[in-house]
């Protein structure tokens, strides 16, 4: 482990392509795709024997569209026995290598995006919508991980939530109140069940019988339903409380239950030297965060999912102001874990460019630069991919080689230096202060990665549909995406040539261009 840079790969198993799902079989316990089962086993198995601990997300986004247009997806409970029977297949065919397992991708994020505004795939309006399906189908995920595999392995799960910290405009108590109600109704609304077995109360007064209620044996049931959570966090968001109103549809939502107005920034002014047009810098409320799960919810064992840095679509390699940005949010980690956090692991989103689900490829988010415009794809490593895994503790030892017999410094010289001169600016802490069990990380995620949509027996997706409409920004697809289907042990030629702690050469670099 010490020899490579990566400790840790998230990636999530794309249902279209490990089931077959048809008109003539769409229960989602049909016949395992014989090619899917190949490309995972494949995958895991290149992580597994070079000491990568996988890290799989069972459902991130997407699903068989054939499930969507039967039964309309989550809002059907056809919806929980299928998906655990498709999660039945991944702990039976995969449980003996992977030990931890996420259920959900940002449920509550889902919720409002895919079932409540319809603004992403698959464009359905509803009120409240999901919610206790994805709640159901964690308890169900864990039941069938503690049947299918924990005697053997001892498999963990959880579920990913997308949080916001959020904290007040002002400090009038209105601002306060609403600030609370904030964080209830974006936070609580997925944890809360899980922790104490049902929703806030302030969800429960505001949203009233449109809201579905746990039975006492589903709370029962909910409740300890994990064994860690998995956080994605991006902003901070400052909030003001605004005077309950009904929607044009003449029915609440969400949004009008809330009851509050969200701001990214304050007063205008910029939250940091290093924010792109994407990404706003504000570490501190990262660790705001983590100190809120361990006060609020008892300290559970939490997983930083997803955190990263969108730069544009032309961004150089030379991306310091991700390598800013992540050196920033790692040291509010470390904060919040000095003072009690149980924070046990950081994955930077992502480690490879991708298909952005909101911004196509307008957006990169890549340790790894991806040239899309090329047909093969070529990968390129950013500065950020020598220093995110590296951090302060580079001790980079240049052979006399490099500038020898009159030959000058090429942008491999350069780019080394810039290295060498990031970390030495940044003396504040190194990875060995960070818990011996504390895992460093990058994912991606399957439909935004993997590309090769209609191909070894892979069905569509409800993000085939959605995309294939031209309803992305820039009107692209993830039929190709970073092709990680057909290029993924070039992946980890990637993860293995990137040194960690006292190692560093040129011929590392030469050999990852090569690649």
């Amino acid at each position: 482990m010490s020899d490579i840079g990566l400790e840790a790969y998230r990636f999530s198993i794309s249902w279209s392509r490990l089931l077959s799902c048809t008109l003539f079989n769409i229960n989602g316990r049909g016949a395992i795709n014989p090619k899917g089962l190949q490309y995972y086993n494949g995958l895991i198995d290149e992580l597994v024997s070079n000491g990568i601990q996988p890290h799989v997300t069972l459902y991130h986004l997407d699903h068989p569209q054939i499930l969507e247009e039967e039964y309309a997806g989550w809002l059907s409970p056809k919806f929980i026995e299928d998906f655990t029977a498709f999660a039945d297949v991944c702990f039976r065919e995969f449980g003996d290598r992977v030990a931890h397992w996420t259920t959900v991708n940002e449920p509550n994020i889902m919720c409002l995006g895919s079932y409540n505004s319809g603004q992403t795939a698959p464009r359905q309006c509803s009120s409240h919508p999901g919610g206790k399906q994805l709640i159901n189908v964690n308890c169900n995920g864990r039941e069938g991980v503690v049947k299918m595999h924990r005697a053997k392995q001892k498999g963990l799960i959880g579920l990913s939530v997308y949080a916001f910290w959020c904290t007040p405009m002002t400090n009038s108590n209105a601002d306060m109140e609403a600030t609370q109600r904030a964080t209830d109704f974006y936070t609580g609304w997925a944890l809360n069940p899980l922790v104490f077995g049902d929703y806030p109360k302030i969800m429960k007064k505001n949203v009233g019988s449109r809201i579905p209620s746990f039975t006492k044996r589903e709370s029962e049931l909910v409740k300890g339903s994990f064994d860690f959570i998995g956080l994605n966090h991006y902003y901070t968001a400052y909030i003001q409380d605004i005077p309950q109103t009904t929607p044009k549809t003449g029915r609440g939502d969400f949004n009008s239950d809330m009851n509050v107005k969200f701001s990214l920034t304050k007063d205008d002014t910029p939250p940091g030297p290093f924010a792109a047009s994407s990404t706003l810098y504000n570490p501190s409320g990262l660790q705001s965060v983590l100190l809120y799960f361990k006060d609020y919810y008892g300290n559970p064992p939490v997983y930083i999912q997803e955190n990263g840095f969108g730069g544009s679509h032309n961004e150089t390699l030379n991306d310091t102001g991700r390598i800013h940005y992540v050196n920033g949010y790692m040291g509010g980690i470390l904060d919040a874990i000095r003072s009690g956090s149980n924070a046990r692991g950081y994955f930077v989103w992502s480690f490879l460019d991708v298909f952005e689900i909101l911004s196509g490829y307008q957006t990169r988010y890549g340790l790894v630069h991806v040239d899309f415009e090329e047909k093969d794809l070529k990968r390129r490593p950013k500065l950020s991919a020598q220093w995110v895994l590296v951090n302060s503790s580079v001790d980079v030892q240049v052979e006399g080689t490099v500038a020898e017999d009159g030959r000058t410094p090429g942008i491999w010289d350069v780019y080394t230096y810039d290295v060498i001169g990031l970390a030495q600016t940044n003396p504040n802490f190194s990875r060995d202060e960070f818990p011996s069990n504390f895992v460093f990380g990058a994912g991606t995620a399957a439909y935004q990665v993997e590309g090769a949509v209609a191909e070894d027996g892979r069905t569509p997706s409800i993000w085939d549909i959605y995309t294939h409409k031209g309803l992305m920004p820039d009107k692209s697809t993830g039929d190709i995406a970073s092709d990680g289907y057909h290029k993924y042990k070039v992946l980890f030629i990637l993860i293995f040539w990137f040194p960690q702690g006292n190692g560093a050469s040129l011929l590392c670099y030469i050999s990852i261009i090569y690649f």
